[in-house]
């Protein structure tokens, strides 16, 4: 469940994405597109059953998301680190 409130146009954002099959959240700098895509997420798992989610992001934000992915969700998540070898 997320466990923050979101602005209107964050809400209406996280339930386009969630409504559609493919989409991207372009929001720009600064307006909470990763609160969006965590509250995407969660109405993902609780309306459709989605079970795992992938995150795509830059290597230097991996962590970040995790951190925010622990402060705004009751979900776990793995963080694919180190290199491809082990």
């Amino acid at each position: 469940m997320y466990l923050g409130t979101l602005k209107e146009s964050q809400l209406e954002g996280a339930k386009f994405l969630a409504n559609k099959r493919r989409a991207i959240c372009a929001f720009d700098v600064g307006l909470g597109k990763t609160h969006i895509a965590m509250a995407c997420n969660e109405k993902l798992r609780e309306y459709r059953g989605v079970e795992r989610t992938l995150i795509v992001c830059p290597n230097y934000l991996k962590w970040k998301w995790a951190y925010e992915l622990y402060n705004w969700t009751d979900s776990s998540c793995v963080v694919m680190d180190g290199i491809p070898k082990n």
